[in-house]
């Protein structure tokens, strides 16, 4: 993807990287901490509260 690409300057390869990183890879990845669901999955199925949230001390 990255070496495809003629970039005009380092903010367009910044923005491309978080594109990639939040739309591509973290989305669909499944995790240990929020029960082996997706961020999707358990944002959906889960309503937010500070006592739900994973990493909240």
């Amino acid at each position: 993807m990255f070496d495809l690409h003629a970039w005009m300057n380092v903010r367009h390869v910044a923005s491309a990287a978080f594109e990639f990183i939040e739309g591509y890879y973290n989305r669909p990845r499944i995790r240990r901490g929020l029960g082996y669901l997706t961020a999707d999955e358990y944002e959906t199925q889960t309503p937010f509260t500070l006592d739900s949230c994973p990493v909240w001390p």
